[in-house]
């Protein structure tokens, strides 16, 4: 039986979804994409010391600094919802 209405995997769904959802998926697979790049750079050097440091420091490292970097808008929203939240709360009576 084929499409009705165009639908083709189902009925829509209709809900409010995290905004920040489709942001975070897309850094960590970047940030995963980078550190698969390090670890096969890490893997043809010659000597195991060199290995694990180029991954350290071209793959991990820069990975990180990247992803905090990146994450601190994410931070400073959460941290002002809670001080919004909390001095909501510190207003209404018992």
């Amino acid at each position: 039986m084929g499409a009705v209405n165009g639908a083709r995997h189902g009925p829509r769904r209709r809900g409010r979804r995290h905004p920040q959802c489709d942001y975070n998926a897309r850094m960590y697979i970047i940030a995963i994409g980078w550190l698969w790049v390090a670890l096969m750079m890490a893997i043809s050097e010659q000597n195991i010391v060199a290995g694990i440091l180029s991954f350290v420091f071209y793959g991990l490292l820069p990975c990180l600094l990247l992803l905090w970097l990146l994450g601190t808008p994410a931070r400073r929203r959460r941290q002002a919802q809670a001080e919004a939240a909390a001095s909501r709360d510190e207003g209404k009576p018992d």
